[in-house]
């Protein structure tokens, strides 16, 4: 059990509830914890910014205690990461990942429980629904052009067609999700997608190409044995007909779904994340 000290955590502040209410977790004074949360997550910055908050939040800290920081940014290159603190960051480069960085999985707004495995059909059916932005459109054009695969795509102009809470445009994204078996996953703006995330909670198999991608957890999870993680376009698509005319879809929609519930629902994400800072000598 993790012993942390923490700033009060404004109440309904639910980003947090993922270690509030964990089992792994319990409170403790700053003499006596073994971590220190900083409870105001860094959102949205950009390089300049966030190593200049990093900065700030260094000279501000004098307890030699490792300090664990949440950063939500699409920013993914180095960072001048400071003695003590430990970054999760959503948005990661494999390549020039700091020894003190995770990647911080997206966890919020998924499917509380998964759809039913889509059975096999004539082709297999693959869904995309969202922002069609450029490091999107390679692979979605891949996939449209091909005879081999029934591409089942919604693309907007805009993040959630410029209306995120909008229930026509979030009906249309879950009957996507619920009505195929593969879901397109590329990344966005930032190296990270949380269409990723959406996808194992429904019970659907990611689709995504390496693009110096950090996947959680990627010592205790054979990703490439779960989802369809490949160097490019070309290999995806290959890799989706082989699992579909090999039957093993059906297997994988419900592994997707078993290896969210394990790692990554509100309620077992801190005790994993929990034994990977003690097991990588974060503390």
């Amino acid at each position: 059990m993790l012993k942390i000290f923490h700033h009060p955590i404004a109440e309904g502040y639910r980003l947090f509830d993922f270690i509030l209410q964990s089992p792994s977790y319990r409170f403790s004074s700053i003499e006596e914890c073994n971590l220190i949360l900083h409870s105001k997550i860094i959102w949205g910055e950009e390089k300049k910014a966030i190593n200049k908050t990093l900065s700030n939040l260094a000279k501000s800290y004098t307890t030699a205690k490792p300090i664990l920081l949440f950063i939500v940014a699409d920013y993914e290159g180095k960072l001048k990461v400071p003695a003590r603190f430990i970054l999760m960051r959503t948005s990661l480069n494999r390549s020039t990942q700091h020894p003190k960085e995770i990647p911080f999985p997206y966890i919020w707004d998924n499917y509380k429980h998964p759809f039913e495995p889509v059975e096999k059909r004539g082709l297999p059916a693959v869904g995309f629904c969202g922002l069609a932005s450029k490091p999107r459109r390679r692979i979605i054009k891949y996939f449209q052009e091909s005879e081999a695969v029934q591409a089942d795509f919604i693309c907007r102009e805009k993040f959630w067609g410029g209306k995120p809470h909008d229930e026509n445009f979030i009906r249309e994204f879950d009957e996507n999700v619920a009505r195929n078996m593969y879901i397109l996953a590329p990344r966005g703006k930032g190296n990270f997608s949380m269409r990723f995330y959406q996808s194992l909670s429904a019970g659907r198999i990611p689709v995504l190409t390496d693009t110096d991608t950090v996947l959680p957890f990627a010592e205790k999870i054979p990703w490439k044995e779960i989802i369809i993680f490949e160097k490019n376009e070309k290999r995806c698509l290959e890799s989706v007909l082989e699992t579909f005319h090999s039957g093993r879809h059906i297997a994988l929609q419900r592994e997707c779904r078993e290896i969210y519930d394990r790692y990554f629902s509100e309620l077992n994400y801190f005790y994993e994340l929990g034994k990977v800072l003690n097991e990588g000598c974060f503390l």
